[in-house]
């Protein structure tokens, strides 16, 4: 794993231990973004008398 700030022996700086961690972090608050819309847009389809 490379320490933050240090470059391999090719100069790639980027770590794909971090950059993992980072993409799951994002998957889980795409997740969460999308869970919330769609309870939000069930309870604005209630109040329409609308369903499903």
């Amino acid at each position: 794993m490379l320490a933050e700030g240090s470059a391999s022996p090719d100069g790639n700086t980027v770590s794909l231990e971090a950059e993992m961690v980072r993409a799951a972090g994002v998957r889980q608050d795409h997740a969460m973004a999308l869970a919330v819309y769609r309870s939000a847009s069930e309870i604005v389809r209630s109040a329409l008398g609308r369903r499903g």
